[in-house]
């Protein structure tokens, strides 16, 4: 959205406007950025909120966009009957444990019908009016933590996690360096390379392990692939889930492409989307690369047996963004970063399942 990339000027324009006596484009501005704001918090709710908010969250879209809209189209007024409606605040605010009580109370309504007398009859509005939605406007971002629609958005949607020094009663906040071209997390204090992984991630490949482990299994290879599956698998439904929520008609190529980034993004690497679809045939071919991997980190050796961790997970993931179609995930062996270090990149190749 051209309005959420332009933030910034929008509040400086806005402010020239509020000085230059044009309280109409005040108004009106600011609405926009309300509705900038409102879905992408929306977004946020549809992938970080337990099921039975998100069902309902979408129940009320539906409803409201009476099945031939969702809320990227939606108007003003139609996003704050879909909080209103849906309890989105309240929902998060119960999900995140974070105060927001200056969002709730918040007299949207009233900003909808000004800016709408002020679209559709003529209408004109005084200094005051407009100082007032502007202020709504400042504090609405403020209760967001920051002025980037954003980051603000995620920052607040993530429970807040502190480390606590005991000893000092004091709270420490712990900023890691992100290597965005190479996808790689790097610690401040040691220099050391680190990776991120959910909760939830991490816990299902245990729990695999454990249960392949406990029913006898000693093929080593298998038992990683099979964790690596089950947590990829859980991810891709539910990104899956979002991405076709916020676009009814998002292609499979930019369904894996959004999901090279996102997971670009942990630290694991650089995925990049080099596989093509048949949409006739029902098939699929290339590959998915991941530069720098953190699983050839450091590791120059021919017990590759773990390496089926991420063919596993990109397997399950792909399980659900293509629709159910099965693939197989092969190592291209001839560029393999554990055999060779002049290699910096995994290639995993990718074709459909052959029955």
């Amino acid at each position: 959205m051209e309005e959420q990339k332009n933030y910034k000027n929008k509040f400086s324009f806005i402010q020239q406007s509020l000085d230059g006596g044009e309280y109409d484009v005040v108004i009106k501005e600011s609405a926009t950025l309300f509705e900038v704001a409102m879905k992408q918090i929306f977004h946020q709710a549809i992938t970080k909120l337990p099921f039975k908010d998100r069902k309902e969250l979408t129940k009320v879209e539906e409803e409201i966009g009476k099945g031939h809209k969702g809320v990227d189209d939606f108007t003003f007024g139609q996003l704050v009957g879909l909080y209103r409606q849906s309890k989105l605040f309240k929902k998060w605010e119960n999900y995140s444990n974070a105060d927001l009580g200056i969002l709730t109370s918040l007299d949207l309504n009233s900003i909808v019908e000004m800016r709408n007398k002020l679209t559709h009859k003529g209408a004109t509005c005084s200094k005051f009016e407009a100082e007032l939605v502007f202020n709504y406007l400042k504090n609405f971002f403020a209760s967001l933590g920051l002025a980037d629609i954003e980051e603000a958005v995620e920052k607040v949607f993530d429970k807040k996690v502190q480390q606590v020094d005991v000893a000092k009663n004091t709270s420490k906040q712990k900023t890691f360096n992100y290597l965005e071209n190479r996808g790689l997390i790097i610690n401040p204090s040691d220099e050391s390379r680190n990776i991120s992984f959910k909760v939830e991630s991490i816990n299902f490949i245990f729990e695999t392990i454990v249960q392949e482990l406990t029913t006898g299994s000693q093929d080593i290879g298998s038992i990683f692939y099979k964790s690596g599956y089950a947590s990829g698998e859980k991810f891709g439904a539910i990104m899956n889930e979002k991405w076709e929520l916020s676009k009814d008609d998002i292609s499979l190529e930019d369904k894996i492409s959004k999901w090279c980034q996102f997971d670009s993004d942990v630290g694991w690497g650089k995925l990049s989307n080099k596989t093509s679809i048949d949409y006739e045939n029902f098939d699929i071919s290339g590959s998915i690369e991941l530069n720098e991997n953190f699983q050839a980190y450091k590791r120059l050796n021919k017990n590759l047996e773990d390496c089926e961790l991420m063919k596993g997970y990109i397997a399950g993931v792909l399980q659900h963004l293509l629709s159910g179609l099965e693939t197989t995930i092969e190592c291209d062996m001839s560029k393999c970063p554990r055999q060779n270090p002049f290699h910096k990149k995994c290639i995993f190749n990718v074709s459909k399942v052959v029955n």
